[in-house]
């Protein structure tokens, strides 16, 4: 087994900042916040799998709302 590898700041940052702003994004930024998770090497599969379906499930609901509150 290898060892495991050190987690990147930049990498937790990042997964960090699209948990807390996916929500708020339209969705062509969603689909690129996705690629985005993709790429990450250091943060664990299960989690960036979890934000993934996450940010699969919320497409296109942001809109959804707004018209609610119209």
């Amino acid at each position: 087994m290898a060892p495991e590898q050190q987690e990147d700041p930049a990498e937790r940052e990042l997964f960090e900042t699209i948990k807390g702003t996916y929500a708020l994004t339209e969705e062509p930024e969603q689909h690129a916040m996705i690629k985005e998770l993709r790429r990450l090497t250091t943060i664990s599969s299960g989690e960036r799998r979890s934000l993934i379906d996450a940010i699969e499930n919320a497409v296109g609901q942001n809109v959804e709302w707004q018209e609610l509150e119209l």
